[in-house]
This record gives C-alpha cells, sequence and structure tokens, in this order.
C-alpha cells in the first residue's frame, strides 16, 4: 500500500533515490533517509525496484497484470473495476 501511494503511485514498480527522498518528506518521515535508501539499493545502481525488495509480490503482480490485459486490453483499469464490482460502489470486500 506505502509502496504504490507514497513511493511509486505512476506504477513504474520501480524508484529512484530522489524519489525515497521525497515520498519521505511528504510523509514527515523523520529517520535516517540517506540510511534507508542504502538498505534499499541491494546492487548500488541508483535505482530500487518491487522485484529487488519483494520478488515474489512482483511476480504476483505481473502475473495479474498479464491477466487483466488479456482480459480487458491494453488499458484495463476501467473495465477491470465495472467487471470485479459490480454493486458499483468503488472497492473490493
Amino acid at each position: 500500500h506505502a509502496w504504490r501511494r507514497s513511493m511509486d503511485p505512476e506504477g513504474s514498480m520501480s524508484m529512484q533515490r530522489g524519489e525515497l527522498f521525497k515520498a519521505c518528506k511528504q510523509l514527515n518521515w523523520q529517520g535516517d533517509v540517506r540510511s534507508l535508501w542504502r538498505s534499499l539499493d541491494f546492487d548500488s545502481s541508483g535505482s530500487t525496484s518491487l522485484e529487488e525488495l519483494e520478488p515474489s509480490t512482483a511476480q504476483l503482480l505481473a502475473q495479474f497484470r498479464e491477466l487483466a490485459v488479456n482480459m480487458f486490453g491494453a488499458k484495463p483499469a476501467a473495465s477491470f473495476w465495472a467487471a470485479i464490482d459490480r454493486r458499483n460502489k468503488m472497492k473490493l470486500s
């Protein structure tokens, strides 16, 4: 949830160093951001990804996206929600 909303709102499944610093500032996080970045960027590439941090979750999301694209087209969001939100409540439960 935090990944999607604060750290990766555009849905690229990756994050640059500056994006983390910006997200931490927006969240008013008072910790050591530089140390946090070093712990997230395992390969010191200057970016990190959901795949790098949590490979199994990244794989599940990729499979889910592939299913949605196959069923609802290249931009599946609206059609997908219409199919699963039959009561038009804009939420899943």
